[in-house]
């Protein structure tokens, strides 16, 4: 225990580079009267003014101009988007925002309410993150695959991380057992590969592993 005392935790601490500091696309927050408010971050997301009072009337420069108006305008356009899938998801998911679960949507929802392609609304959405009072979020967690039309896999996996906490220790929960536990819970029909799918993505060991380290932490 002395010698396992002095090792690195994680052993290549050392050698780890520094992770990328995450800067949240929209903030998703109340306001003083208790109104929920989506807002873009300006620090991120400038607004770009093009300065054409010194441009001299030049077919190059005259074409450079246009070229960045084009681009200048594409940028609005992505800020616009960026903004209507925010205030979508708050009201799609306003529950989540006042502490309950995230709630079924998909990409394709979201695309007939904007009328584009569920691609469009995907590649609006990569790589971007919403800062609220619980936490900085990406965003397409906002989007679940849903079990059925009332039921999201986010809560399935929240109801089975309550489960295991409070299952007994000399005798943990096998993923049949969870897995009759859900079905009864969410009135829904699942396998148990399912199960052992999500206990995986959550780092959720086996029931038999479990009851081992359970035992060692007597």
């Amino acid at each position: 225990m002395h010698v396992l005392g002095t090792f690195k935790n994680p052993p290549n601490i050392e050698y780890q580079e520094e992770s990328a500091q995450i800067v949240p696309d929209l903030m998703i927050f109340f306001n003083e009267d208790e109104n929920i408010e989506v807002k873009l971050n300006d620090a991120y997301y400038p607004t770009i003014h093009i300065d054409t009072s010194y441009a001299v009337k030049h077919e190059f420069i005259s074409q450079k101009i246009k070229e960045a108006k084009s681009l200048v305008d594409a940028l609005d356009m992505r800020k616009a988007t960026l903004y209507k899938v925010g205030l979508m998801i708050v009201e799609y998911q306003y529950e989540f925002f006042t502490g309950g679960q995230i709630m079924p949507l998909t990409l394709k929802t979201l695309a007939d309410e904007f009328g584009h392609n569920p691609s469009t609304i995907s590649r609006a959405i990569a790589n971007k993150y919403i800062a609220c009072d619980r936490g900085t979020l990406a965003m397409k967690e906002f989007f679940t695959t849903a079990i059925d039309e009332d039921v999201s896999n986010a809560a399935i996996k929240e109801y089975l991380i309550g489960l295991v906490k409070q299952e007994s220790r000399l005798k943990p929960l096998s993923d049949m057992k969870l897995l009759a536990l859900i079905e009864e819970k969410f009135k829904v029909k699942m396998v148990r590969r399912t199960i052992a799918k999500y206990r995986k993505q959550l780092n959720i060991a086996g029931s038999s592993e479990r009851k081992k380290l359970y035992q060692l932490s007597i």
